[in-house]
Order: C-alpha cells, then sequence, then structure tokens
C-alpha cells in the first residue's frame, strides 16, 4: 500500500510538470471544440478530486456506500470551466492530495478491502478507487501534453503560411 500511496501522492508533481512554462494562450487552447483546453482540465481534476476524496472516506468510514457518478463533461459546461480560475483548483488539488495521503497513511491494511457500491462500476474496494483516480491523474496528464502538442503543431503550421 504504501508505493500506491506514494504514486497517488505524487499526482499534483505530475501536473505541475505538464504544465511547466504553459502561456495563458495555450492555457485556453482547444484543439477541437469538443476537447477541453488544459485550464478545464485542471479545473476538472480539482473537482473530481473533491468527489473522489468523499468517496474514499465514506468506503473507509462507512458499510458499502453507494458512490454516484461524476457528469463530468456537465461539470465542465454547467460551472463554466473556461472563465473560472485554475490557480485555485491546483491549490485545492495539492491541498486534497496531501492530506488524504495522510489520511491514507493512518489506515491499517484491512481497510484497503472495504467495499463501495459505484452507481455505474459496481463494487469497488478503496484500493480500487486510489488506483483508479491515481491513473485518472495520468490519464489527464497525457491529456495536457496532447493538448501541448496540437497547440505547438497549430502554431508551426499556422506561421508557414
Amino acid at each position: 500500500m504504501k508505493q500506491l500511496i506514494f504514486e497517488y501522492e505524487k499526482g499534483y508533481d505530475l501536473i505541475m510538470q505538464a504544465i511547466e512554462n504553459v502561456s495563458d494562450e495555450e492555457l485556453n487552447y482547444k484543439p477541437t471544440p469538443e476537447q477541453w483546453s488544459i485550464k478545464q482540465i485542471i479545473i476538472h481534476l480539482g473537482d473530481s478530486e473533491t468527489v473522489v476524496i468523499n468517496r474514499m472516506k465514506r468506503i473507509i468510514a462507512e458499510e458499502r456506500p453507494l458512490l454516484a457518478t461524476m457528469q463530468q463533461d456537465l461539470w465542465t459546461e454547467k460551472l463554466d470551466y473556461s472563465n473560472l480560475d485554475h490557480v485555485p483548483y491546483l491549490q485545492l488539488f495539492k491541498l486534497l492530495r496531501s492530506t488524504m495521503a495522510e489520511v491514507l497513511r493512518g489506515l491499517s491494511d484491512d481497510i484497503f478491502a472495504k467495499i463501495g457500491i459505484h452507481d455505474e462500476l459496481g463494487e469497488m474496494t478503496l484500493s480500487d478507487v486510489i488506483q483508479r483516480y491515481t491513473a485518472h491523474v495520468s490519464g489527464h496528464v497525457d491529456q495536457i501534453n496532447g493538448v501541448r502538442a496540437a497547440y505547438r503543431s497549430e502554431q508551426f503550421h499556422g506561421s508557414r503560411r
């Protein structure tokens, strides 16, 4: 479990590495109208962390709690992520990850096998949730890198015209 918690906790550092030296224009760039900008990805990560912290704490404290799906595209649209400041969401993510990692380090190994019932995925152990949201950040870091590559490509090809 120690390694999994370590990987979970370093999510913030992965995000910060991915957005190093990002310009405002790049932060708001969307490769296509359907895809998210880097800013929207960052805000999503902050919001989704609030959801996953709730899930983990409920699994720890309750017996077989129900875990609701987050409608991420609706959150992005209805909460108008494009017009929000991403910086507080980075700070929120960092704070939530570090405080939850402290909670996780204090748990006995048997707690990681406790189960919650996700409304789409079914039974999930605490360990499953941690693994899923460790991978969640890695997936979005790949997405950020893809947006940055698309932005650079557009700038390069645009400057040749």
